[in-house]
């Protein structure tokens, strides 16, 4: 009942993402990432003030996140994760009754912190039978079963079946064991071999929504998740179950954009609510478009409204903004700029002046407008607004917010 070329299409991301890992660079890289980064727990759960240190994890976590997709040849062995604290990886196969490789789980213990990385999906190859098929058969567009999740007060959220079988390890309902227990058991011995731990969840794409369950879960632990290019997971009903409970600002949810020649678009998969009957949860961090090198800002939308961006307009219809690559080298950019920039946070009102943009509020001076009066050829970037006298189009475009007279001047 799923649409072939339905699956096909979403699969094209998957299929940039994994063009551009090496499996043992990216593996020996995270791991160099993780030594070099100071050792020091984020305070709070909110994402901003976007400081130095933070954006440190962030970064950290999307280096992993790419990571788990290949790090199986780095000699994990699953059993080995329970009752461990040392870093290790769980997949999905014969251990645990289900399908080879279908979910995968890297876990690491680094000083203050406490990582599970989850696995996203690759692309099927020709073979029906292969495990990327299943993957996203049974998981992503799973849209038929829902599960009731809990966290370790009685709280409780409806989610989307497919997602929670691939947090639990299992390829569906009715297929083996999984490894849910060993990585709780992991979680547990990590979160409790010193003091002050911070329980980061990360992944990229399906391993984010997956990060987002483990979320609902671990609420007790004060997690914090951290997912780039995820699709919702929250089942869109009126039942209590809706799921207002958990603290938003603990979920922070990267989403790419760039520039084509129509403007700026957005990475697609963060917006498939309306075809998975989900909602999203958490806060919202655009990152800013064009030339990745440029990247000054984001903009920020607390959680309080996390369907903010739930409109299926202006997506990136070849799915080169979800690659994993490219969210990677937009946060290396942004990381590289604030060390630079004698700032002691990001930017996270919005985009710079000449950035492209769709609405005012992500231009950090409140005004996106097109750039030519072609209506073939023009884009709408930021500009910043007129002063008085100045010649205007609407009120919109003037910090008085008043274009008015004969000859259409800010007052």
């Amino acid at each position: 009942y799923y649409s072939p070329l339905l699956i096909l299409l979403f699969s094209t991301c998957d299929n940039m993402t994994m063009a551009m890992e090496n499996q043992s660079i990216f593996v020996m890289g995270a791991l160099l990432l993780i030594i070099t980064l100071a050792e020091a727990t984020i305070q709070h759960g909110s994402a901003v003030p976007l400081t130095l240190e933070k954006l440190g994890v962030v970064l950290q976590a999307k280096e992993l996140s790419d990571d788990v997709y290949g790090v199986d040849s780095y000699g994990d062995n699953n059993l080995d994760c329970q009752d461990s604290s040392n870093s290790c990886t769980l997949e999905s196969g014969s251990d645990f009754g289900t399908n080879e490789g279908d979910d995968r789980v890297f876990l690491v213990d680094q000083g203050e912190y406490c990582f599970a990385a989850f696995k996203g999906s690759e692309a099927p190859n020709p073979d029906p039978n292969s495990p990327g098929w299943n993957d996203w058969i049974e998981q992503n567009f799973d849209t038929v079963i829902t599960y009731t999740v809990e966290d370790g007060n009685g709280n409780q959220c409806l989610v989307q079946g497919g997602f929670y079988d691939a947090y639990l390890g299992r390829t569906n309902a009715n297929q083996g064991i999984g490894y849910q227990a060993k990585v709780e058991s992991w979680i547990k011995h990590c979160m409790e071999s010193r003091g002050n731990k911070q329980l980061i969840l990360t992944g990229h794409s399906q391993g984010g929504s997956v990060a987002t369950i483990a979320g609902l879960i671990h609420q007790h632990y004060d997690s914090i998740v951290i997912n780039f290019g995820a699709p919702p997971v929250i089942v869109r009903n009126n039942s209590p179950l809706r799921c207002h409970w958990p603290n938003g600002e603990r979920f922070w949810r990267f989403i790419n954009t760039e520039m084509d020649s129509g403007g700026m678009d957005y990475d697609a998969a963060p917006f498939l609510g309306s075809l998975l009957g989900t909602w999203h949860l958490g806060a919202n961090l655009i990152l800013q478009p064009g030339d990745v090198n440029d990247a000054q800002s984001l903009k920020y939308i607390d959680s309080s409204n996390p369907e903010r961006y739930q409109s299926l307009a202006y997506l990136d219809a070849d799915f080169s903004a979800h690659s994993g690559g490219f969210y990677l080298d937009r946060i290396e950019a942004l990381h590289h700029y604030l060390q630079n920039s004698g700032r002691s946070s990001v930017d996270i009102s919005g985009f710079p002046i000449g950035s492209g943009c769709r609405y005012s509020d992500e231009c950090s001076s409140n005004r996106c407008d097109w750039d030519s009066y072609n209506p073939l050829t023009s884009v709408a970037r930021c500009y910043p607004k007129l002063g008085r006298g100045e010649w205007c189009n609407e009120d919109s475009d003037c910090k008085s917010n008043n274009c008015s007279g004969w000859w259409w001047q800010c007052r």
